[in-house]
């Protein structure tokens, strides 16, 4: 028979056998292991947040794919402060579909490295500032037949900024008025708003909307996408339950006049003179009596003493067939009568700015 084995000893088994972690290396462990799932979930969190933006943008966007005309999306971008924007350095991007039940839309968009849409000349004594959504930007017609471009050929030593931009409100063209890098002042301001201020989204407005995402902002919140998305939810549904005002707009009445006037108020402070332009519309809409916004606009050319170029009786001289490519865009004819229309008003500010 074989040699028995020996008994291990004492020593050998607690050689063997691994000691317990202590309670705070357990601790330890399980902290690290909770901040690595959340920096996955917050890096999972970047990188589906970016390209859905803030929730002003996907409203609008999911808009302009429900109108039938998701081709617009490509030349905008969410933006912090402003919702979204016109994406800049664009050359050439050809934008084809539809608006609801337009004519089929087919043209080419350009913007400048501030994303404004050109043609834009070079240096001009003379800089006037086009502020406004989609009819200021030209939706349908090519970077030289929006009225910006045509305006500023008809204009000699001028220059026309196109500041607008699809789905703009009041609220949003105020801001990019304020914030934009103008190299001289501008002498004249046209203000075209209206169309997109009364829009119903989710039951808040776009100054509930601009709150929330500034107390985010100005918080720790900034630096996680993941806890800016949880407490933002909760933010808003303590703020105004969507279903509590279904009907709450964009922008009140007041609310909108009061953007109009903080706008009227930037112009005079840096000696441009404001002009409001009241845009017309086709159909049964654009004739008789005047929209809400339309009827804010005469009020406070009246009462504050802002001039007031009123497309509607010239509009309606002419067959809608002819000046619109759907419900309110206008056709570079159209845009041609705008641009025809506010010249002699233009000229009459810019000749007496020059002779002071």
């Amino acid at each position: 028979m074989g040699k028995a084995s020996e008994a291990p000893s004492a020593e050998s088994l607690s050689a063997d056998v691994t000691p317990p972690l202590s309670r705070s290396k357990r601790a330890a462990f399980s902290a690290i292991i909770v901040l690595l799932a959340l920096l996955a979930m917050e890096a999972a969190t970047r990188l589906a947040s970016t390209a859905g933006g803030n929730a002003r943008w996907k409203a609008h966007s999911h808009l302009v794919d429900t109108l039938g005309f998701p081709a617009l999306n490509q030349i905008l971008e969410p933006d912090d402060t402003l919702f979204w924007r016109l994406r800049p350095n664009l050359g050439g991007v050809r934008l084809a579909g539809h608006i609801s039940s337009s004519a089929p839309l087919d043209f080419t968009v350009s913007t400048d490295r501030l994303g404004c849409r050109l043609p834009a000349a070079g240096p001009k004594e003379r800089l006037i500032a086009c502020l406004g959504d989609s009819c200021t930007f030209g939706v349908g017609v090519d970077d030289e037949q929006a009225y910006p471009a045509v305006l500023q050929a008809r204009l000699a030593d001028a220059r026309c900024i196109n500041l607008g931009v699809p789905g703009y409100s009041a609220y949003q063209g105020r801001r990019r008025l304020e914030a934009f890098p103008f190299d001289r002042p501008p002498r004249v301001v046209i203000i075209c708003f209206g169309f997109n201020d009364t829009a119903t989204w989710d039951g808040r407005s776009d100054l509930e909307h601009a709150r929330l995402s500034a107390e985010r902002n100005h918080s720790i919140l900034r630096y996680s996408r993941l806890m800016g998305i949880v407490v933002n939810a909760f933010a808003r549904s303590a703020l105004r339950p969507a279903s509590a005002h279904p009907a709450r707009p964009r922008l009140s009445d007041d609310e909108f006049m009061g953007e109009l006037r903080g706008i009227a108020a930037w112009c005079r402070a840096c000696g441009a003179v404001p002009v409001l332009l009241v845009w017309p519309q086709r159909g049964p809409k654009g004739q008789g009596l005047l929209s809400r916004e339309q009827q804010v606009l005469q009020r406070l050319g009246e009462s504050d003493h802002i001039r007031v170029v009123d497309l509607l009786p010239v509009f309606g001289q002419w067959p809608a067939d002819r000046l619109f490519v759907d419900v309110v865009h206008a056709s570079p004819a159209g845009c041609e009568l705008v641009a025809r229309t506010l010249q002699p008003t233009v000229e009459e500010i810019l000749g007496s700015s020059r002779d002071e």
